[in-house]
């Protein structure tokens, strides 16, 4: 009983709406080039050990998710994750949340999770494609170089 009282107090309470923003946040920062840059080196250097692979992705992936987790009331932690991945349970019947889920899936190279059919695969590989193709647009260059700055000056006032 004390443990599910721990949890239920360390653990925000999040909407379905707050869900989808947190979840689309994700997805934008999985599709940021220099993220996929480090995906692509992580998947060329394990493609023949598919469990540290596993655990590389895993640790890249981790690194967005502790910085992003915060906004949204988590903790920067495995902890936060494991938090968050259980709320994410509570919406997983979401039409917009499976979809989001697969475009995420994709951005990290791993299967679709909800979607099988292959129009419906086809469908997240386009909408998956078209945040990647934002970044080469002006408008997503701009953003994306203003987003690094902020980066590097919350991460000096840290230090």
């Amino acid at each position: 009983m004390r443990a599910i009282n721990e949890a239920t107090r360390r653990v925000p309470h999040i909407s379905c709406e707050v869900a989808l923003d947190l979840q689309a946040e994700l997805r934008d920062n999985f599709a940021e080039p220099e993220f996929q840059k480090q995906l692509q080196v992580i998947n060329r250097a394990n493609q023949h050990q598919p469990a540290k692979l596993s655990i590389v992705r895993a640790e890249l992936i981790f690194e967005i998710q502790a910085r992003v987790l915060p906004k949204y009331g988590f903790e920067p932690s495995q902890r936060g994750v494991g938090d968050m991945l259980m709320w994410f349970q509570n919406y997983q019947f979401d039409p917009e949340f499976q979809e989001t889920s697969d475009e995420c899936n994709y951005l990290l190279g791993i299967p679709h999770r909800f979607h099988s059919s292959p129009a419906q695969e086809q469908e997240t590989i386009k909408r998956a494609e078209e945040v990647l193709k934002w970044f080469d647009t002006s408008e997503g260059r701009e953003w994306y170089a203003e987003e690094l700055k902020s980066r590097a000056r919350l991460s000096q006032k840290k230090k």
